[in-house]
């Protein structure tokens, strides 16, 4: 079919070929006319042998399948899981492990405990009782009961005459009423009934008696010119150190402040006052007085308090010229202790 137009006029015309003979019909177009009636429904055409496209809307969910056979067990560890299984029972209790080798740590502080009851011993007695000899025994009714034990050393002492009159001995036996020592020691004689018992301690023994014995030693010398005549000695007993040094001039003199050496390294560095000392000359045979004085570092030094020089005001070191101007046989004397290191 071909469409013309022809002034205003479209003009559609067909061509119908039959068999060799072609006819030519022109027609001329109208007005359409009303929408025919919806015609009946075609039969179902065959099937397509060519797929179509993807569906882009999902189709209804279908009906839920059955279990499936239960899968042969996996030969090949799966990955660890992330969430922590149920909760096991409580185990049975295990059996004691052996003794630690190890000291654990120190615990915290306790509370302080309640303050005990002081202990008794000391009490009276009105018992008549004889001051005997050693190894007697003796046996005292207790006005008190006390905590005094077998073995222990107690006194009985007259009130009236506590130095003159008692009896001390060890307890062989006791009980809340009475107590029965044997003496190991008494003073005094006679019967009395006026006792205070008491604990006391064990007598000692005799020490072995001292003797002290005098040690020469050489001091050191400054500010001596010379060699003097010097006699020096000390004792030690204990740490108490006494000292005696005599210094005889033959022809050397004395300079300012001379020192001598201590025998024993003194306890500390102070400056102490620790003797006397003394001063003679030969001219006019006079005497002058002073102290030693240590020095703080194990030297010793004489001083005069008394002199005949006018330029000396109290107190002052011996020199060459002080208490007096030094000759042959003028000598020096210093007696002095302290306590040793």
């Amino acid at each position: 079919m071909t469409l013309l137009e022809i002034g205003n006029i479209l003009v559609t015309t067909e061509v119908i070929v039959e068999k060799t003979e072609v006819i030519e019909i022109a027609s001329v177009a109208g007005t359409p006319g009303p929408k025919g009636d919806k015609g009946d429904k075609g039969d179902t055409g065959a099937a397509s042998t060519v797929p179509g496209p993807p569906s882009t809307i999902p189709g209804p969910k279908g009906d839920k399948g059955d279990k499936g056979d239960t899968g042969a067990d996996s030969t090949v560890p799966g990955p660890p899981s992330t969430i922590p299984g149920p909760k096991g029972d409580k185990g049975d209790k295990g059996d004691t492990g052996a003794d630690s080798t190890v000291p654990g740590p120190t615990g915290s502080k306790g509370d302080k405990g309640d303050t005990g009851a002081s202990p008794v011993l000391s009490t009276t007695s009105l018992s008549s009782v004889l001051i005997g000899a050693v190894g007697q025994v003796k046996t005292f009714t207790l006005d008190t009961p006390t905590d005094f034990k077998i073995g222990m050393v107690i006194s009985a002492v007259r009130t009236a005459s506590q130095l003159n009159f008692y009896i001390v001995g060890i307890i062989t036996a006791i009980s809340p009423t009475s107590v029965t020592i044997t003496t190991i020691t008494s003073k005094g004689t006679g019967t009395f009934t006026d006792w205070i018992i008491d604990l006391a301690g064990r007598e000692g023994q005799i020490g072995p008696a001292f003797t002290p014995t005098w040690v020469d030693y050489i001091p050191t010398t400054t500010n001596v010119t010379g060699t003097p005549a010097t006699i020096a000695r000390y004792m030690l007993v204990g740490k108490l150190c006494k000292v005696r040094v005599r210094v005889t001039l033959n022809g050397a003199n004395f300079g300012t402040t001379p020192t001598w050496t201590l025998p024993v390294a003194a306890s500390d560095a102070l400056v102490h006052v620790v003797g006397l000392s003394q001063m003679r000359t030969t001219s006019g045979s006079k005497d002058h007085q002073g102290f030693v004085r240590l020095n703080g570092d194990n030297t010793c030094r004489p001083t005069v308090v008394d002199t005949a020089s006018a330029t000396l005001s109290g107190a002052g070191f011996v020199s060459a010229t002080q208490p007096f101007t030094w000759a042959v046989n003028d000598y020096l004397e210093m007696n002095f202790e302290y306590e040793a290191a």
